[in-house]
């Protein structure tokens, strides 16, 4: 009789963190708090129970059988024989995009529209942002979706903040009558909830209500729980690039053309710079490949890979790789800013001076386990 084996299902992933790792279930959309020591046991390329029996002790031995009969319980562990091992194919970790652009981000000058018609229009793109700071028609939103018609885009979002013209109506019947329409952000709820009159029924996976105020590009790059995102092509590439920056261009309401419109550093104007020559500018795509794995802190963090990167606003202006300066999350004690016990992570650092030591043998033990999987 052969011995019985577990191993993890293939749209499981773990990724160890400095205080704990994450289990993130990709079917179910969910994740789960791991200790370290459960996580360098279930990362493997199987779990041996026989194994676990004799390497650790009965007490240990408990702990883990307890936190594996969780697993179970929750889909992501299924058992087999060893023989069996190699007949469950990993899923490919690859990364395709066939575009040369994965999105693209404009704020919109009226001054510049034939510009922006001409370049999307010759330009191979997935998805596309229109974004209004101010006040804008629906009429001037369908002028821009008219135009778009025969580009490569596959997907759209429309940014616009809300005004007493607002209906709601009209903003539905605009994505039964636009498909490549994906989301409608509708942005200045909360100051101006008087004017929104919801209906009992909308459309409220595709209009999503902002309650903040989006009044230019500096009020992005906020690092949250909400923000993450659980799919494995977004993980896949989290492996290898910036999830925020890869294949991405920008618009800023200036015109000038960025990797991102917060970013100072401009690769162009859209009146005498073409999307295409912007790209194939030096140094334009040098932040496409600055991946969570290289950023500082961000490496010891256990949600790394289902999160969200800024690189316009950092903690160090000077070190491209530095901690995104509006997360509040500290992974060396597991807290984020609004929980009791948070301390920021330059207090940490400095009341624990050897925690260097331990983050790399950390992250290298990571890198391990990878390894053995592949």
């Amino acid at each position: 009789m052969t011995n019985k084996i577990l191993k993890l299902f293939a749209n499981c992933k773990t990724v160890s963190g400095y205080k704990r790792s994450i289990l993130i279930d990709f079917h179910f959309k969910c994740y789960y708090f791991l200790p370290n020591q459960i996580n360098n046991i279930i990362s493997q390329k199987y779990i041996d129970l026989q194994n676990i029996s004799a390497v650790y002790k009965e007490k240990d031995v408990k702990h883990v059988a307890e936190y594996i009969d969780y697993l179970k319980s929750k889909q992501t562990l299924f058992e087999c024989d060893i023989d069996e091992v190699d007949f469950f194919i990993d899923i490919p970790m690859d990364v395709n995009i066939p575009y040369l652009l994965h999105n693209i981000i404009i704020e919109i000058n009226d001054n510049y529209i034939n510009e922006y018609i001409d370049n999307i229009n010759t330009i191979s793109c997935k998805h596309i942002q229109l974004k209004w700071y101010k006040h804008v028609s629906i009429e001037k939103i369908k002028f821009f979706l008219n135009k778009i018609n025969n580009s490569f885009i596959k997907s759209v979002d429309v940014v616009f903040p809300l005004t007493k013209e607002f209906d709601f109506s009209i903003v539905e019947k605009m994505l039964y009558a636009y498909k490549r329409i994906f989301k409608i952000y509708i942005t200045d709820c909360e100051q101006n909830k008087d004017l929104l009159k919801i209906p009992k029924e909308y459309s409220k996976n595709n209009i999503i209500l902002v309650n903040h105020k989006v009044s230019s590009n500096q009020c992005c790059g906020f690092i949250n729980k909400k923000n993450f995102i659980i799919d494995l092509p977004f993980f896949n590439e989290s492996l290898q690039f910036n999830t925020c920056l890869n294949r991405k261009i920008c618009i800023d309401s200036e015109g000038y053309i960025k990797n991102c419109p917060s970013m100072q550093h401009h690769y162009g104007h859209i009146s005498d710079t073409t999307l295409a020559e912007a790209i194939d500018k030096p140094g334009f795509k040098d932040c496409w490949f600055i991946k969570k794995d290289d950023i500082d802190v961000c490496q010891d963090c256990e949600f790394r890979h289902i999160c969200t990167d800024c690189r316009a606003f950092i903690k160090d202006s000077n070190n491209i790789y530095s901690q995104p300066a509006k997360c509040g999350y500290n992974p060396y004690i597991a807290k984020w800013q609004n929980e009791e016990g948070w301390i920021s992570v330059e207090q940490w650092r400095k009341e624990n001076p050897e925690w260097e030591k331990q983050a790399i043998e950390l992250r290298e033990l990571h890198k391990k386990y990878i390894a053995i999987n592949e």
